[in-house]
């Protein structure tokens, strides 16, 4: 199963985030966050590991 599937989130919005085309909202952040089990500011940047 797709990511996209897994999350709610149609492929064709999460391609648009990967080309920039589109900004990503907080609620689909949070859900791509919580998918891959990580912290929100090391996904907008705001922390490094």
């Amino acid at each position: 199963m797709s990511v996209a599937k897994e999350i709610g989130i149609p492929q064709q919005t999460i391609s648009r985030y990967l080309l920039c085309q589109r900004e990503i909202g907080l609620e689909n952040l949070v859900k791509i966050a919580d998918y891959f089990n990580e912290d929100l500011d090391y996904l907008t940047g705001r922390k490094m590991y």
